[in-house]
């Protein structure tokens, strides 16, 4: 199994047992528009976890988007400390872990690997009504990526060692952890 698969099977792990101790009225789920906008299908859920803190776990996912050839699956969950001592109002600072594998071809190369990473992010709930928010966050974070990069016309053959795939690439990146505009509803 993969690392990041791993990663993702932990996260919704971690996430279940916590619903297992949260009531309906601290629960919320919410998509985010720039990811929809951008092709992404995505879903997220917020649990309260204190007056002033609460679990966010987000997953999304595209299958060539707008026409494109990329395939990707991520999860990110993140933990946030709301400043206005009531979760799901107002501003808050988090921090977030993010676990994605990805293939794409993009011009004449195709990238084919996983990433993870963490960030800070920082966001703001607007209460558009007792149900209802819309949130604002954005974050930066570093990410170890390793993936199989190759030329269009290479022959396959030879990036392949025993059966799988060789990383020929891998590293570390300072880039965006987040950037989102969603729409949420809380259960009561």
């Amino acid at each position: 199994m993969k690392a990041t698969n791993k990663f993702i099977l932990i996260c919704i792990v971690t996430v279940a047992m916590l619903c297992g101790h949260a009531s309906a009225q601290n629960i919320a789920v919410k998509t985010n528009a720039l990811m929809l906008g951008a092709g992404l299908p995505n879903v997220g859920l917020e649990i309260v976890t204190s007056d002033r803190t609460s679990l966010d776990l987000s997953a999304f996912g595209g299958y060539k988007p707008y026409g494109t050839d990329i395939k990707i699956a991520a999860v990110q969950p993140e933990f946030r400390y709301w400043l206005s001592g009531r979760a799901m109002a107002r501003e808050w600072v988090g921090v977030t872990l993010l676990g994605v594998t990805y293939n794409m071809k993009i011009k004449n190369k195709t990238y084919n690997g996983d990433a993870i990473g963490f960030g800070l992010t920082v966001g703001y709930a607007l209460p558009l009504t007792s149900r209802c928010n819309v949130e604002f966050s954005a974050g930066i974070g570093g990410y170890l990526f390793r993936q199989v990069q190759r030329n269009l016309n290479d022959n396959p053959a030879d990036h392949i060692e025993t059966g799988y795939d060789m990383t020929n690439a891998s590293g570390f990146k300072i880039l965006p952890s987040k950037l989102s505009v969603s729409f949420t509803y809380i259960f009561k």
